[in-house]
Formats: C-alpha cells, sequence, structure tokens
C-alpha cells in the first residue's frame, strides 16, 4: 500500500542523547498514530461469493488512503541526517538548556520530478511555525488530512503534498491545517544545522 503514510525516520542513535532517545519515542507515537486502523480488503470470497466482510473505520485514510505516498522526518539540530527539508512532514526539535521545548514544522518537502514533465519540479519544504511537543502528533495528522482532502487524485506526478501547498498557496494550506488543529503557530524558532563544504564545516540556520 503506497497511499499512506510510508515512514518515520530519525536519527539511527537514539542512545546518542537523552534527548535523542526522547526525539525517537515521539517517531514510534507518530509512526503507530499514522498506521491504518482497518486491515483493508478483509474479505473472503470462494466461487465467487462473498463469505466474510468485515467493516471497520478510518479516520485518517477514510474508504480513500491519501492520493499518493507521505513522508515524515524528525531532525535533531545540528545535525541533518535525515534532510528534513526533502519530506513531506518535517520535524525540527527545539532544544533549549537541554530540554525538548517543541518543533518546527515543515511541510511540502520532495525532491522527486519526472523526466520530460515540466509541471514536477523538487520543492524544499516550507517551515509553518512552532508547536508545543503536546501538539506535534495532531500536527502532523492534520497536515496529512489536508492532503487527502486537497491532493490531486486526477494525476498521479502531481499528487505529493509539496504540489497540494503550492496549488492552495502557503498562506491557505497553514490556515486550513490551524482550522483543524483549533490552534495557531506560533512563529518558528531559530535552529543552527551544520552542512559540509570542502571538509569545512558551516552553520546554516534556518
Amino acid at each position: 500500500m503506497r497511499r499512506l503514510n510510508r515512514n518515520v525516520i530519525c536519527s539511527a542513535h537514539p542512545k546518542y542523547s537523552p534527548i535523542h532517545e526522547e526525539i525517537h519515542a515521539y517517531a514510534k507515537k507518530i509512526s503507530q498514530y499514522m498506521l491504518p486502523k482497518t486491515r483493508a480488503w478483509y474479505e473472503v470470497w470462494l466461487d465467487e461469493e462473498k463469505l466474510a466482510e468485515v467493516t471497520e473505520e478510518d479516520p485518517l485514510y477514510e474508504d480513500r488512503y491519501m492520493p499518493r505516498k507521505f513522508k515524515i522526518a524528525i531532525a535533531i539540530p545540528p545535525y541533518n541526517d535525515v534532510d528534513v527539508f526533502t519530506n513531506d512532514a518535517g520535524l525540527i526539535a527545539v532544544v533549549e538548556k537541554n530540554k525538548l521545548v517543541g518543533f518546527n514544522v515543515a511541510a511540502g518537502g520532495g525532491m522527486g520530478t519526472t523526466h520530460g514533465n515540466p509541471e514536477t519540479y523538487p520543492r524544499l519544504g516550507t517551515v509553518l511555525g512552532f508547536v508545543k511537543p503536546d501538539d506535534v502528533i495532531n500536527v502532523v495528522y492534520h497536515l496529512a488530512t489536508v492532503q487527502r482532502d486537497y491532493g490531486n487524485r486526477s494525476d498521479r506526478k502531481l499528487a505529493r503534498l509539496k504540489y497540494t501547498i503550492d496549488k492552495m498557496g502557503v498562506d491557505v494550506f497553514k490556515a486550513e491545517v490551524e482550522k483543524r488543529l483549533g490552534i495557531k503557530f506560533a512563529p518558528a524558532k531559530k535552529n543552527c544545522f551544520y552542512r559540509k563544504t570542502r571538509s569545512i564545516w558551516l552553520v546554516s540556520e534556518s
């Protein structure tokens, strides 16, 4: 099944620090929350006769699933080992005085293009703002519900969240997510990532 949340990735070493371990736990919670709640196509047929059927409800994917795959990443500055801005939903941990205070939320990343199709293009995620840890799971959930409801279902090549955001406009997309959440994004907090250029490590702020 491709048209659902594909994966949630974060730093590969949860024991690197207590913060890494805490954020790893968030990745696991988000992954579990975004799993389909139905077993899909749970029907048994024999000789063209339906023998068993189970009807289940899935509040996230409903009966439609997503227009295309959905990918989530969590970065823990100063390292961006997950390429957080190339994912449909990107969470950037904000740590102050060795305490996780929340996440900057980016949406609409994706580097894929289709050769010969000028309507397709790579795009880095747009930072929408900052949310507290208690709100982050619902934020990711409603990024997905807006994509579910507004994503392009007629052209698979234009079905990723990046195209939905550009079609709606960032401000309209953000407002729709906030309406579903019942809260507004706070202004994004400063993050610093290291990037390597010709063997010299530089600091890049987002």
